[in-house]
């Protein structure tokens, strides 16, 4: 009972610290958009606070006691800002209603079916090191000190205000993280409540899996793809300017602290974004893009000596057994999407539908991601190439199924259109 208690406090803590209201002005004058919902306004609040920590993981201070005082005034400015919070007849009380109910009953599984699983206790001790109040420069005492630390912070500082002393209580900001980016995705759907929730309980199915949630990162990482997405698709990509061009830059680059991979990620999108502007434009971004990737291995440089990209490239590696290797590959590609099968509703949905011209990113997103998955596995020993696919290849495919939510969300949102009256 005390656990569920602590539970509610925690979400009730997240609840209010990531709806700052002071945010939506700004956010309005930055993105020129008026009509972001509760739910996207909590997904914007949740990239700028994760990108506020990451910066203050570099210095010597107690983080939670920023996160105090921001909760201080995220509160205040909800109780001047909407005297009529608590009212339950609103449509964006209905959707925060969700927020809890999801986030609630993942919590309670997670607290029901305890395990840090064997890559959890690595991140575990980045989680310790935040929080023990020791900034980024500490984290060369750690195992495998390469691992960026967004989740690191995020899992200390949650587990630092929890009031029982338990880690597993700083891994609930995983799954708020989690259930606010499904619903960027359901609320896309349809505009009646009752098809989205349907929608929300179906995405939820398609990508819940327990053993992510003990110690992994890659619920953040497909939470943040998913959340970064959603904030593409509500803006006009050839008609960016340049404080928004780089406030989406600086939001994807928390991928690259999240995981190794997230530099790939963080390419994808903004690979994307410049193939849309003027040459001016990507200059600026080339730039910019350049800077933060240095800026990342200069740190590094600090506390490991692990390559950016991890191994060296091999072609002798690469052509040995080339055929085999794909093989290989080709073969848990599939396995995969069976362990995750959101990925056969995304499959499903293409079948049923042919591509629309504002649709066919999806081509290039695909033709990157099978060359990421084929270069990241044929750089491998042979011998060790069976336990690396079996052992991580799904959750790389997870991670990627993130970038193809929003896709998926305005595919369901048209077979709704025409099958559901």
């Amino acid at each position: 009972m005390v656990e569920i208690l602590n539970s509610i406090y925690l979400i009730t803590f997240c609840l209010i610290l990531f709806r700052f209201k002071l945010n939506d002005k700004i956010l309005e004058k930055i993105f020129n958009i008026k009509n972001f919902s509760l739910v996207e306004k909590y997904s914007i609040n949740i990239l700028l606070i994760f990108l506020i920590l990451l910066f203050c993981s570099f210095f010597n201070f107690k983080i939670e006691i920023f996160i105090y005082i921001l909760f201080f005034l995220s509160f205040l400015s909800l109780v001047i800002g909407n005297r009529n919070i608590f009212n339950l007849k609103s449509i964006n009380d209905k959707n925060f209603f969700v927020i809890v109910f999801f986030t609630f009953i993942i919590s309670i599984n997670l607290i029901a079916n305890l395990k840090l699983e064997w890559d959890g206790h690595f991140w575990y001790y980045k989680a310790l090191n935040f929080y023990e109040n020791l900034n980024f420069f500490n984290l060369k005492n750690t195992p495998n000190n390469h691992y960026p630390h967004l989740g690191g912070i995020i899992w200390g500082l949650f587990w630092k205000i929890s009031v029982l002393n338990y880690e597993f209580f700083g891994r609930i900001i995983y799954i708020f993280v989690y259930v606010i980016s499904i619903l960027c995705v359901s609320e896309k759907i349809s505009n009646n409540f009752n098809i989205k929730l349907i929608f929300s309980v179906l995405l939820f199915f398609f990508t819940y899996d327990h053993f992510l949630l003990g110690g992994y990162q890659g619920y953040l990482l497909f939470s943040l793809i998913i959340i970064i997405s959603n904030l593409l698709s509500k803006l006009s990509i050839k008609n960016l300017n340049y404080l928004q061009l780089f406030f989406i830059i600086l939001m994807s680059y928390l991928l690259v602290w999240t995981k190794n991979e997230g530099i790939f990620y963080f390419s994808f999108i903004v690979l994307f974004v410049m193939y849309f502007q003027t040459t001016r434009k990507k200059i600026f971004s080339a730039i910019l893009f350049s800077f933060l990737i240095f800026l990342k291995m200069l740190l590094f440089n600090k506390i490991s000596d692990y390559s950016l990209m991890g191994n060296s490239i091999n072609i002798d590696l690469i052509t040995n057994d080339l055929f085999y290797k794909i093989f290989l590959i080709s073969e848990h590609v599939v396995i995969a999407m069976f362990r995750y099968p959101i990925w056969i509703l995304i499959l499903f949905s293409l079948f049923l539908k042919k591509l629309d011209k504002n649709e066919t990113y999806i081509i290039y997103l695909t033709l990157l991601s099978i060359l990421f998955i084929y270069f990241v596995y044929l750089n491998t020993e042979t011998q060790k190439l069976n336990w690396a696919v079996a052992n991580s290849l799904d959750r790389l495919l997870f991670h990627l199924s993130g970038f193809y939510m929003i896709f998926l969300s305005y595919r369901l949102k048209y077979f709704c259109k025409k099958f559901i009256k």
